[in-house]
């Protein structure tokens, strides 16, 4: 199944206008922030749709409330889970949120990064 490009998604210079300002007044990843570790989206992060969308002419596509600052590595897992990548079934994905993209856990302290 063909995706199409990013900007035939709605993903142009219009949604990259949009993203850098969203960034710059959203700048921390907002499931970094759950978990009490601050992680900077300004340069490299994602603003992503909370609700998934179907493409630009979605009412929630440029709705500010449907949209959420993720670090690069919150935004794979999130869209690994949700789109099925890296062997999961759509909607179906294994990867916790406690957890890097790699299995790994984030916490520092954690006995596995000792």
């Amino acid at each position: 199944m063909n995706r199409g490009t990013a900007a035939q998604r709605g993903y142009g210079a219009r949604w990259a206008a949009y993203s850098r300002q969203y960034r710059k007044e959203n700048p921390l990843c907002v499931d970094c922030l759950a978990r009490g570790v601050l992680t900077s989206v300004e340069h490299g992060g994602h603003v992503d749709h909370i609700q998934a969308v179907s493409g630009p002419s979605d009412p929630l596509f440029w709705e500010p409330a449907n949209h959420q600052s993720l670090c690069h590595s919150c935004h794979s897992r999130k869209t690994a889970f949700e789109d099925g990548s890296f062997g999961n079934k759509k909607g179906k994905g294994k990867v916790r949120a406690d957890c890097g993209i790699d299995g790994v856990p984030v916490d520092g302290g954690h006995h596995w990064r000792k």
